[in-house]
């Protein structure tokens, strides 16, 4: 489930052979009564850090060294029977630390070739969440409320560690945020320096973003997609619908991004609309990258688990694997991360399995025709008109010629645009003429509609290049 279980078994392991050893928890899997229940339930545990580690961790090894009194914040400790402490000890964005790694560097240099690697190093730009609304999430149970980084200090950064000989990074944010993220990956662009960056974005940039990400060093990004039903993403609160989506899926494939997304299946309380929604609309994404099916699983601290009632669950407990990990005396009031549930669990299992086939499918089927072909859905630009090569399920390989006005609207069309702006764009043609050509687009699945809203699916290739 995590690594509690092995950190767990080490830490007893050592305790027996070092009992002066002092043992300190930390992390995602230690916040609020978790790590409570921690020192409750596993004796060889002395300390456990609550919350952000970097504060309390100091003062509790200066206590430790009898340089200062044990922290009276953010810190789990035992005082005869009970167990004391509360609160956090929170770090202001522009103090949020990263090391630099010389001294790594110069042990990975000091191998021999065959052997050497170079890291990929976890930077922050931000600390916490700016959404913070999804409601089966629960990844901010350490983090107090969300802070930026100061800009500058971020460049500082980076730059130091290419200095130190490092070109590798993933920024560990749960998502950066949009105006920060357009000015930080426009000022790396600015570095000519062939970075290579992982960072996780929400599905709300338009295409200009993506291409300035790729130009800035991004290469691998993972998005919160989550679902191909509006009606869906509603009720998980994620702000966005299903065209921001596609259009995600879409701008990553043009700006040569590798995205990892996942497609949430069996949310308690989802209808067979939201899955047939899902279903009309993955032929439409099948020439972009496939998207991992995951079975929604309940997270402590999440909206879900806070309010099981609004979401049908009947009964919560701890995920039954843990008594894989565990023996029963220590599982007794111990609070885990991960929880099942009794609701319509079998219902949503049922509902949403032609979903996974379909995706299992199109994974399969993805693999096979972009190592043939290469990319599935493309355009060139011939200046007034456009060449549109679309490789379809099966593997037929189809070509599409737009001219004059038919490519000006297509390009048009690569954000998503309403109804009323593309008609505004292009006031000689009429209304009956606009909605019969993107009928028609829609129909060779060259355009994906949602209401009065589209965008154009074939893209550019090798757009982050030129």
């Amino acid at each position: 489930l995590n690594q509690l279980g092995a950190s767990l078994w080490a830490a007893r392991w050592l305790k027996e052979r070092f009992p002066e050893l002092v043992v300190i928890f930390g992390g995602s899997s230690c916040a609020k009564e978790l790590g409570r229940s921690l020192m409750a339930r596993f004796p060889w545990v002395d300390f456990v850090v609550n919350g952000e580690g970097e504060r309390p961790l100091f003062l509790l090894l200066k206590h430790l060294l009898g340089q200062g009194p044990l922290p009276e914040r953010g810190v789990f400790y035992r005082a005869g029977p009970e167990i004391r402490g509360e609160g956090t000890l929170v770090v202001p964005g522009d103090e949020l630390p990263s090391p630099i790694y010389e001294d790594y560097l110069r042990e990975v240099l000091a191998l021999p070739p065959d052997k050497r690697f170079f890291p990929l190093i976890p930077l922050e730009a931000s600390r916490g969440c700016w959404w913070f609304k999804c409601r089966f999430c629960n990844l901010n149970l350490q983090w107090q409320g969300f802070r930026r980084k100061p800009l500058a200090k971020v460049l500082r950064e980076v730059e130091a560690h290419a200095r130190a000989g490092f070109l590798d990074f993933a920024f560990m944010d749960n998502a950066l945020s949009p105006k920060e993220a357009r000015a930080l990956f426009e000022k790396l662009a600015q570095h000519q320096r062939d970075y290579r960056f992982f960072a996780e974005l929400r599905a709300v940039h338009p295409r200009r973003d993506y291409l300035l990400f790729a130009r800035g060093g991004l290469k691998w990004v993972q998005i919160g997609i989550e679902a191909l039903s509006t009606s869906l993403l509603t009720r998980l609160n994620k702000g966005t619908t299903t065209i921001d989506n596609v259009a995600a899926m879409r701008h990553c494939a043009e700006a040569g991004l590798r995205l990892e997304a996942n497609l949430i299946l069996e949310f308690p309380g989802s209808t067979p609309e939201e899955v047939e929604e899902t279903l009309s609309v993955l032929p439409f994404v099948f020439p972009f990258r496939p998207l991992n099916t995951v079975s929604f699983w309940l997270g402590y601290g999440s909206h879900v688990f806070s309010h099981p009632g609004q979401y049908g669950l009947k009964r919560v407990y701890p995920h039954p694997n843990y008594a894989y990990l565990l023996p029963e005396k220590y599982r007794k009031g111990f609070v885990p991360l991960v929880w099942s549930y009794v609701g319509d669990r079998r219902l949503q299992k049922r509902l949403w399995q032609p979903v996974r086939q379909r995706v299992a499918a199109w994974e399969r089927e993805w693999k096979s025709l972009t190592a043939r072909y290469g990319s599935l859905l493309t355009y060139r630009d011939g200046g007034d008109f456009l060449l549109i090569r679309q490789v379809a399920p099966g593997g037929k390989v189809l070509h599409h010629r737009l001219k004059g006005t038919s490519r000006e609207i297509y390009l048009f069309l690569q954000d998503i645009r309403p109804l009323s702006e593309v008609k505004a764009r292009f006031p000689a043609l009429t209304t009956e003429k606009i909605e019969a050509f993107l009928r028609d687009l829609e129909q060779k699945r060259l355009v994906f509609r949602e209401k009065d809203r589209f965008i154009a699916l074939a893209y550019r290739e090798n757009t982050a290049a030129l």
